[in-house]
């Protein structure tokens, strides 16, 4: 039994269990690309699987309340290099940043900038360069950079004004940054980070109107969606304006008065994912957008009447949703609804209300905190109340329907593409994660020493709370197994009489040591949650129970009282045996201990039994109390206010041999007894450790004060115990009364209410901030490591090799003769994924690239996820017109290769088409909310490029005659028509704007180049002059095909250089070029050598040659052997370097050598670097000794094969040479 239970208490290791939320927790919730959320309680970070509901990890080491929390982004390609990693930065309320890395439970780094309290940190999102610099604001006008591995701070903005609140990034551009102001917003768009941003932006003040807004011209008020019903309309939204702040004044113009009022109730300001320079600003009753790019709000919209305020809202980049968290708890959703554009003045902003949550039952106090959203499916709501619980909503409706994606990946996009029988959406409770009451607690751990073997160990902790209720909870799993409410007053204490019964009492709050109160006593069965009541004919008034103690047999309990005399009661019959005299109503302190007779006979008892006898001596004697007829003998002793000790016999009905021992010097505060030892405290802080059977004694001076408890550690010879005091706590070896180990409250822990052991080595300690923290000997809080668990899968969690040798094995297998696997082996067990899922990847419609995107997805690998979900999309694409031209395109095939367009977070990978379309719809928008001339004379820009000349006129007659350009923009427009209209005076135009470009004037310069159709030569010059997005925008609204490939193409290079690295978009833009060969030679460079290989596979299983030069394919094929030989998956190395070539060959004589125990080729043994060799499998020497082969490792310098180039490649370069030629001939005209 001691050996049993010994190894059941080392499985467990240091955890938190945690409770309600402070005030400071709000908003410190986040949910990461790898699938777990993290959330903020108290001085804790608490790390959850939403798929199982269960917290698999805590976090301590804040020394104050956790304000924010952020997981790391995942958007690279990893590989053994960059393994799957789980990184979340979490801040304090003293400023304190810490980096954790959350699988071993430590910290990585510590961020600090002189104790500055920190608003707000956010993770750069372009990780091509460096995944590891962290943005932080500090003290409402510090802009700190940080390295979040090494915590060294690379530069530091600070801006005078202050009164900064939160930062949000672009999604699109990593160059610009928004920051909400107390009263406004401040534009940044020099952010890098290379160097500090040499300005300080501009500052907007928002100012507002009570007035509906109306639009420019137009008596109309902004439309938001809402249904006809009066009661449900929406509430008139308030005239927003931008005005922009120059040093401390708000005007807009110097000759106009100031803005009427300045808003202050801006709760959030965050970029929308979907929509290109389009911020988000979130009031309680309504919802702003402004264009950053125009500097001007483009509409808005109101809540309804009826609803609720907003307290949050998270925009989804797939699709135009928002979904906003109300005051009630509740979670609704938005969607945009587009309504065709038929005039300037028509409206197009509207968000129709979707579905919205059911409001949840909450106690009175408690309020929803803060939500997080799904990022990969983004159909996912989680939120977190203030008293701790976690709910987790799904966002539910028709069946999977979404061309874009298999039917097996979970996401917001099949949810919105409905039929029109479809179902309604709506939210679906999917989970709660209940955790501990209101504090303070009482804690009492099971008995484990009543447990008769492994499989029956239950190692619970029963906890009652101030709200009457007592949780049970499992110490291993941390999972709560039972919640049963009991009592309207606090639980004041538990005791357990069995492995699933206890008692527990509760009684009123009193206001005085002398009050009466009612108390109530029952005996619960934890399982079942059956209660009886106990003393239930004492209904009077009465001193409140203070100790209730149960005598190791588990034969009787004491209830001992504050001021009155103490009972003793049977706890077989539940009888009260006898009610102690007057004398003895001021009992101190109480312990049970088992009668010297009654543990000879154990002993001797014992010396009959073989060392390998699992039971322990007290469990003897347990099970002879509770088998035998008659009671056996405990003894009790106490003491009381007048320092007398005394003890006696309770055998049966009958208390015998009654001892007096009086005047002990100090008054005895707690005691505890455990085999031949007894230790005590006093008032002073005292120590006694006394050996009844010795008859020894030795006194140690704590200098700590009043001794409220002592508790010994459980199993036989372990006599360390616990000392709680009213400010520390204490670990001691009674043994050799030494101490092991201390802490003090509240300066190095919260302050402890409660205490109990878990197991030998560890200690329970419930604190005053709600949580119940399980220490060490030494009382340390330490966050346990990190396993995989088989009922869910995170790649994080398993070793880097594992986690790629999985990836890779589940995205093709063609080596398996046309069988698919979900584990790598027999022994090892399949990645649990729902049936359906793994289904479809035996077999899925589109292949390997389809297959591949439901890995990302399975993995939650953000970068892979997105690459391939364009592959596919590129695939089908290219499939649909090589069939048209074939004239073999069946209702299958369409069926198959059903698509959707890609969706505006990667709006420059969009068909020219489609871009053109939203550009005009959004240029509408702003020209239908345009107030100031300024703004008018950007719509008119943007008209020109988009070739709308018509409209771009007519802007320019509205200057008034008054105005200082009202000369300019009338011969402005008789330019554009004339232009439009007149044909031989290109050479003319073509000249001037030349002249324009060369003397800075570049607006003015692609204008006449658009306005005479050499739109070309326009992005040429965007690009020279450092202008590669608008250069693109350009291209996308006016190129042909050819042109806009040579155009697209050099933005693909830019972004490739060291300067700009973006290369995980530059690979997204190849793709939609269908430039295969400079793609897969991009990825090569970048050794990228699966996506390289798999690509290609993908694209000869689809049907389309992908043109890859012989030499690079080859080089692809035999790096990703390497990598897989090195991975030890030897039949996936040995399909791919048969496809390698000669190269190959050799490689496959290496495999078969290491798998026969032969001795390597030195051809191949050789490393390229100290770094870049492993010992491999021990295989037979010359000389018959074993050794150690050397393989490769893939991350070594690999050379690009010599390819000399495709000839799509030539095609372009000799295309783009005669339109360099023909630009420059031009401009020397």
């Amino acid at each position: 039994m001691e050996e049993m239970n010994e190894d059941l208490f080392e499985e467990i290791s240091p955890k938190t269990f945690v409770g309600v939320l402070s005030e400071k927790n709000r908003n410190a919730i986040d949910w990461g690309v790898q699938g777990l959320i993290a959330y903020g309680c108290q001085n804790v970070v608490a790390i959850v699987e939403p798929k199982t509901v269960q917290m698999i990890q805590t976090l301590e080491g804040h020394k104050s309340e956790v304000t924010i929390v952020r997981w790391s982004r995942e958007n690279y390609h990893h590989d053994l290099s960059n393994p799957y990693s789980l990184r979340v930065a979490s801040c304090d309320v003293t400023g304190v940043t810490f980096i954790w890395n959350v699988q071993q439970g430590k910290t990585v780094s510590t961020l600090s900038d002189e104790d500055k309290t920190v608003q707000c940190i956010e993770w750069l999102w372009n990780q091509d360069m460096n995944r590891d610099l962290l943005l932080t604001l500090n003290d409402n006008k510090h802009l700190i950079l940080w390295n979040a591995e090494t915590g060294s701070k690379l530069w530091k903005k600070s801006f005078q004004e202050g009164g900064l609140l939160s930062i949000t990034l672009d999604p699109f551009d990593p160059e610009k940054l928004s920051l909400l102001r107390e009263n406004g917003v401040m534009l940044l768009d020099d952010f890098a980070a290379h160097r500090c941003p040499p300005s300080n932006g501009k500052s907007f003040v928002i100012a507002c109107q009570g007035q509906p807004l109306t639009r420019a011209g137009s008596n109309q008020s902004i439309s938001s969606g809402s249904s006809g019903d009066p009661k449900q309309s929406s509430r008139p939204s308030r005239r927003f304006e931008l005005f922009e702040r120059k040093g401390k004044d708000t005007k807009k113009d110097a000759a106009e008065p100031e803005p009427p009022s300045l808003n202050n109730g801006c709760l959030q300001a965050v970029y929308h994912p979907h929509q290109r320079n389009i911020l988000l600003l979130l009031f309680s009753q309504e919802i702003l957008f402004i264009d950053t790019e125009i500097q001007q709000s483009t509409g808005g919209f109101g809540l309804e009447r009826v609803s609720s305020p907003m307290v949050r809202v998270i925009p989804c980049s797939v699709r135009d949703v928002l979904y906003c968290l109300h005051q009630n708890g509740t979670v609704s959703l938005r969607v945009r609804r587009r309504e065709s554009i038929t005039s300037p003045g028509s409206p197009d902003v509207a968000y129709k209300l979707s579905c919205q949550s059911e409001v949840v039952r909450n106690s009175p106090n408690s309020r929803i905190w803060g939500v997080a959203l799904s990022p990969l499916d983004q159909c996912q709501v989680a939120a977190i109340s203030s008293d701790g619980r976690l709910l987790l909503w799904e966002l539910v409706g028709a069946a999977p329907s979404s061309p874009t994606l298999p039917p097996c990946v979970k996401s917001l996009l099949h949810l919105l593409h409905t039929t029109p029988n479809a179902p309604p959406l709506r939210f679906l409770l999917v989970g709660l994660l209940r955790n501990l009451g209101p504090p303070p607690f009482v804690i009492r751990m099971n008995p484990t020493f009543l447990s008769a073997d492994k499989a029956s160990y239950r190692p619970w902790v029963a906890a009652g709370n101030s709200a009457g209720v007592v949780q049970l909870l499992d110490v291993h799993s941390r999972q709560m197994i039972n919640e049963i409410r009991l009592s309207n007053y606090p639980v004041r204490g538990i005791e357990w009489i069995d492995v699933e019964r206890i008692l527990v009492w509760s009684y009123p709050q009193t206001h005085s040591n002398s009050a009466m109160v009612r108390n109530e006593l029952h005996l619960v069965d934890v399982v079942t949650g059956c209660r009886k009541p106990l003393r239930a004919d004492k209904q009077r008034e009465e001193s409140p129970i203070e100790v209730i103690c149960v005598s190791q047999l588990r034969q009787y309990f004491i209830i001992l009282f504050r001021d009155q005399p103490f009972e003793l009661w049977d706890l077989r019959k539940l009888i009260c045996i006898r009610t102690m005299a007057k004398n003895l109503a001021n009992v101190t302190a109480l312990t049970w201990a088992v009668s010297e007779k009654r543990r000879t006979h154990r002993r001797r008892k014992s010396e009959t039994t073989t060392e390998d006898d699992s039971e322990t001596m007290l469990e003897h004697a347990f099970i002879a109390a509770t088998t035998e007829p008659r009671s056996i003998r405990e003894k009790v002793a106490f003491s009381d206010n007048d320092n007398n000790f005394y003890w006696f016999m309770v055998e049966g009905n009958t208390i015998k041999d009654v001892t007096k021992v009086p005047h002990q010097p100090i008054s005895i505060t707690a005691l505890a007894w455990k085999g031949d030892m007894m230790v005590s405290g006093d008032v002073e802080g005292n120590l006694s450790f006394q050996n009844m059977r010795r008859r020894v004694a030795k006194t140690v001076s704590t200098r700590r004060g009043w001794v409220i408890r002592l508790v010994f550690a459980p199993q036989r010879g372990n006599l360390k115990v616990a000392v709680q005091f009213n400010d520390c706590v204490q670990v001691w070896d009674a043994l050799n009364e030494q101490m092991v180990g201390s802490v003090i409250c509240p300066k190095q822990m919260p302050r402890i209410h409660s205490l109990d052991w878990a197991s030998s080595q560890r200690l329970l300690l419930a604190h005053d901030d709600g949580c119940v923290r399980l220490v060490d000997l030494q009382l340390n809080v330490v966050s346990g490591l990190l396993h995989a668990d088989p009922t869910f899968f995170c790649p994080a969690l398993c070793n880097g090799k594992d986690a790629l040798n999985v990836k890779y094995h589940l995205q093709h297998q063609p080596w398996n003769d046309g069988l698919y696997q979900m584990s790598l082996s027999e022994q090892q067990s399949a990645i649990p994924v729902s049936e359906e899922m793994a289904s479809y990847l035996a077999s899925p419609r589109l292949g390997v690239a389809e297959r591949c995107l439901i890995v990302a997805a399975v993995m939650g690998d953000e970068s892979d996820y997105q690459f391939w979900l364009v592959v596919l999309y590129c695939l089908k694409k290219l499939k649909w017109q090589q069939l048209e031209e074939q004239g073999t395109l069946t209702p299958e095939w369409r069926e198959k290769l059903k698509r959707e367009p890609l969706a505006a977070d990667v709006d420059l990978l969009m068909e020219k088409e489609d871009f053109e379309a939203m550009e005009r719809d959004r240029m509408a928008v702003q020209e239908s909310k345009r107030t100031t001339y300024e703004q008018t004379r950007r719509c008119v820009h943007r008209l020109i490029l988009l070739g709308q000349k018509d409209r771009a006129i007519q802007l320019l007659y509205e200057t008034p005659p008054e105005h200082a350009s009202y000369v300019a923009d009338s011969l402005k427009a008789c330019l554009v028509a004339s232009l439009a209209a007149g044909e031989g005076v290109q050479s003319h135009v073509k000249l001037v704007a030349t002249n324009f470009i060369i003397s800075g004037m570049l607006t003015e310069g692609i204008e006449l180049l658009r306005l005479i159709d050499m739109q070309f030569q326009a992005c040429r010059y965007l690009q020279d002059n450092g202008r590669w997005e608008q250069s693109a925008w350009l291209a996308k609204v006016s190129l042909g095909p050819s042109e806009y490939g040579i155009i697209m193409n050099r933005i693909a290079d830019y972004w490739c250089t060291p300067q700009v690295s973006l290369k995980s978009r530059a690979l997204l833009l190849l793709l939609t070029l269908s430039n295969f060969p400079k793609l897969v030679e991009h990825l090569f460079s970048m050794r990228q050598f699966d996506r390289a290989v798999l690509l290609i596979e993908a694209c000869r299983e689809m049907g389309v040659e992908p043109a890859v030069p012989e030499p690079l394919r080859e080089a692809a094929y035999l790096q990703f052997a390497r990598l897989l030989m090195f991975l030890s998956n030897y039949s996936a190395a040995r399909y791919y370097a048969r496809k390698a070539g000669e190269k190959g060959q050799l490689l496959l004589e290496e495999i078969t050598l290491i798998e026969q125990g032969g001795k390597v080729s030195e051809a191949y043994s050789a490393p390229h670097s100290p770094e870049a060799t492993t010992p491999g499998p021990q295989v037979a020497g010359e000389d018959g000794t074993k050794q150690h082969a050397t393989v490769i490792s893939p991350d070594v310098a690999v050379s690009m094969p010599d390819v000399i180039g495709t000839d799509q490649d030539a095609a372009v370069n000799s295309e783009e040479a005669a339109m360099e030629q023909k630009v420059q001939l031009e401009v020397s005209a």
